[in-house]
């Protein structure tokens, strides 16, 4: 975990990535977890949450 804090998401946010998607059960035995990344990644990108990848295309192609 320190490692995607410390040098993953500062390595992300040196690049043309503006949007970064979550795709995820409605029911998710890590929903915790990924709440903390999200907030972290957060920082750097605008977050899509979704349950589904056609739900992501949908929700991308009305912000871009």
């Amino acid at each position: 975990m320190e490692w995607g804090f410390s040098v993953l998401l500062p390595g992300m946010a040196k690049t043309s990535c503006k949007i970064v998607c979550f795709i995820m059960n409605e029911v998710s035995s890590i929903e915790e977890e990924m709440d903390m990344w999200t907030k972290e990644f957060s920082k750097y990108f605008k977050i899509i949450k979704v349950t589904s990848y056609e739900e992501y295309l949908e929700k991308f192609n009305n912000i871009s």
